[in-house]
């Protein structure tokens, strides 16, 4: 990952990452559910950024359910999954069953990122 901007709202419990620059133009906003949205292209291919809506509640649980996943078509559906499971988005959530939308959310090491 070149580069990326991380900002947490501790009042707000809100952290947003963008992992690429991006024209809003032509980016789609998917919501994983009702606390979590995915940045990306419109045709599915990259992740430009992530935000989660109480991300230190969302670390305290043992999973969500990424319920947004339903309203999509299957093949987008599966784009999406794709991209969840591949860096740099999967190293803030972890798809557990792609099935049923199942996930953890995680709290990445910061060298990690910028290795």
């Amino acid at each position: 990952m070149p580069s990326f901007e991380m900002i947490y709202d501790t009042e707000e419990d809100v952290l947003e990452v963008t992992f690429e620059v991006f024209e809003e133009t032509f980016a789609r906003t998917i919501a994983l559910n009702e606390r979590i949205l995915l940045f990306t292209d419109t045709n599915f291919q990259s992740s430009w950024g992530l935000n989660f809506d109480g991300y230190g509640t969302l670390l305290q649980v043992n999973e969500t359910v990424l319920d947004g996943l339903n309203a999509l078509s299957e093949p987008n559906r599966l784009r999406i999954l794709q991209l969840l499971a591949e860096p740099p988005v999967s190293y803030f959530l972890e798809v557990r069953d792609k099935a049923e939308g199942i996930a953890v959310i995680k709290s990445p090491n910061l060298e990690v990122l910028v290795g």
